[in-house]
């Protein structure tokens, strides 16, 4: 027996040939039966949860009464009688509470239960309010005591069978979209397949209920844990029919050498050890190519942490009299007040356009891997009235390692940015377009033999930010500038073949995503240049991936690797500062970091810009 259930990531790649010839595909079906398992452990701990207060409920009501019997209160009167009565019912709804099979019926029998507890507490209450025959103020207090703790505990009750209620309609949901999704595979199953899902609609019976059996079996199962052990046959199963075809499909493999790998010859052994490593080089490759679209990312946030310092610069609120104060500065120690002088700081007033270039080194640390990006780029930019525009390029070369693939990129980018400043009011945009060559190896040991494959493909990436910000005067110098932004990119991964034995044919991929960003940027301004920093939060709100299909080892079906699509909150950081070396150069350095639950990534470098 498997020691965990099927987890649907690219590792799963070699049952994925199914997919194209099953509708919706097992591989989809799989996944969301781990969805639904994880509903039914859910729904399981509610009704325990749930259990444990009617128990509660009906037991404080058979207190209640006990405490009503042991009063001097009237046993005729319609209050003492209705009492007992609904106290006596709530026991019996209780008992079926308990008994029932189905997590439906225990929801049902439940509010009996509590609704019944309710009654009986209100109706004692009533008894002490208005039996005058109830006159020991002992016996009073403890019933009224008891009534309010049964009436209490059903309001908890009720409040915990509405939540098991929510439960089980969700996991209700989840399994009648299996069942389409079955229907629908159906259509083109094999006669494998059709047992498969034969036995899928037994585990999705069998999960209608597997959350009201609590008590463990002989076995030390209760109906989760044996919910678990029907999904871990079936995808044995799967595996089974998976790599029976995968194994066919690699018997008719030439080599270099033009001879056969003849894998039926190896021992069960053996056979496992080859679809172990070609499953591994298959998660290695696919989180290889993943990781061109994070030098992607990586490229529009460097061109972002380089822009971000042009606009700073450019856009101070206190322009005229900053740019006096570093024109004076620059003559200092010229003692001769003359028309040159004069000529001078007019000219320094004056020179709003610049040339700059910046040397970045990017470094991305995942969990088990690592990326290095060096970037050099290029850039011009002007200021006319209240606006700045600019132009740049960079060429990047990346590069990305795990222990068996290797990733190599060289990217041209070429973009523009645009800021416009009014009073306080600031709008950034900033607009990329990139261009990728990649090369692939990979080394894949196959029954003791390193073997080595390798493959070249295209990528392109566009992507924009823009941000509105209102900038706040703080302190003479320091501004603060709450902002609101978005920011899109899209990349995509050309089709393309690898070279030598087992090699993989690609389908292209496409990945788009749209964030939202909330944040405050800080600046300092002196006669000598500045200094910022501009912290955010971003939220992915959108994500697009078009997942990778290949032809692998001779089969002819196609193999879907699913993309990893989650929506990621990230923190951000964007810095820099710059000085004036002379009245025409100045020096700047940079600092960024974007982190999440997934990746940190850390970028640096200085430049030098040319006042003119």
């Amino acid at each position: 027996m498997k020691t965990k259930l099927l987890t649907l990531t690219i590792s799963c790649v070699l049952a994925a040939n199914l997919y194209a010839n099953t509708g919706e595909g097992i591989n989809d079906i799989l996944d969301s039966t781990l969805i639904l398992k994880q509903k039914v452990k859910d729904e399981r701990d509610e009704v325990k949860k749930a259990l444990t207060l009617v128990f509660e409920a009906s037991t404080s009501a058979k207190n209640t009464i006990e405490a009503l019997i042991a009063s001097d209160a009237d046993i005729e009167t319609l209050a003492y009688k209705n009492a007992i009565k609904n106290a006596s019912t709530a026991n019996k709804a209780a008992t079926a509470t308990f008994e029932a099979k189905d997590p439906a019926d225990i929801a049902y029998y439940a509010n009996y239960a509590i609704q019944f507890s309710k009654l009986a507490a209100d109706y004692a209450t009533q008894v002490v309010e208005k039996d005058k025959n109830l006159k020991n103020e002992s016996a009073k207090n403890t019933l009224k005591e008891q009534a309010q703790s049964t009436t209490q505990k059903s309001e908890q009750a009720n409040t915990q069978k509405e939540i098991l209620e929510e439960k089980i309609k969700n996991r209700k949901e989840i399994a009648e979209e299996i069942k389409e999704k079955i229907k629908i595979a159906k259509t083109n199953a094999s006669k494998e397949q059709l047992e498969i899902f034969k036995n899928l609609e037994t585990f999705i019976e069998q999960s209608s209920t597997a959350s009201a059996l609590t008590e463990k079996d002989n076995k030390g199962n209760d109906g989760v844990k044996s919910l678990e052990n029907t999904l871990n046959d079936i995808q044995i199963k799967q595996d089974s029919i998976s790599t029976d075809k995968y194994l066919s499909g690699l018997a008719k493999t030439p080599n270099k050498d033009s001879k056969i790998v003849d894998v039926f010859k190896l021992d069960s052994k053996e056979r496992q050890e080859v679809v172990n490593n070609i499953k591994k080089s298959t998660e290695d490759i696919a989180n290889t190519i993943s990781k061109q679209i994070n030098f992607n990312e990586n490229i529009s946030f460097s061109n972002s942490l380089l822009t971000q310092n042009r606009v700073v610069l450019l856009s101070y609120l206190n322009n005229d009299d900053l740019k006096l104060a570093r024109a004076i500065k620059s003559i200092e120690g010229n003692y001769y007040a003359d028309s040159t002088t004069a000529n001078l700081i007019k000219d320094y007033q004056e020179k709003t356009s610049n040339l700059w270039a910046n040397a970045i080194k990017s470094y991305s640390n995942f969990s088990d891997s690592y990326q290095k990006q060096n970037i050099i780029t290029l850039g011009i930019d002007t200021k006319i009235d209240d606006f700045i525009y600019g132009f740049y390029t960079s060429y990047t070369r990346a590069n990305f390692n795990t222990k068996e693939t290797y990733l190599n990129s060289k990217n041209y980018s070429f973009g523009t940015y645009l800021n416009y400043t009014n009073s306080q009011n600031e709008l950034n945009l900033d607009m990329s377009l990139t261009k990728s060559k990649n090369e692939l190896s990979t080394m894949l040991n196959l029954s003791g033999t390193n073997v080595n494959k390798n493959g070249n493909f295209d990528s392109s990436s566009i992507s924009a930010n823009i941000d509105y910000g209102y900038a706040l005067k703080a302190y003479d110098s320091l501004y603060i500038k709450p902002f609101l932004g978005f920011s899109y990119i899209n990349t995509q991964n050309k089709a393309f073949v690898e070279n030598g034995l087992l090699a993989f044919k690609y389908g292209s991929q496409t990945y788009s995503t749209l964030r939202a960003k909330l944040g405050t940027e800080i600046r300092y301004y002196n006669s000598r240049g500045f200094l910022y920093l501009k912290p955010s939060i971003s939220k992915e709100i959108y994500n697009k991936f078009k997942d990778i299909k290949l032809n692998y080892a001779g089969i002819n079906d196609n193999i879907l690797i699913k993309s990893d699509a989650k929506k990621r909150v990230n923190f951000e950081l964007l810095s820099g500062a710059d000085i004036d070396l002379n009245e025409s150069f100045s020096l700047n350095i940079n600092f960024g970091t974007k982190i999440n639950k997934n990746l940190k990534n850390y970028i640096g470098g200085a430049g030098l810009r040319y006042k003119f």
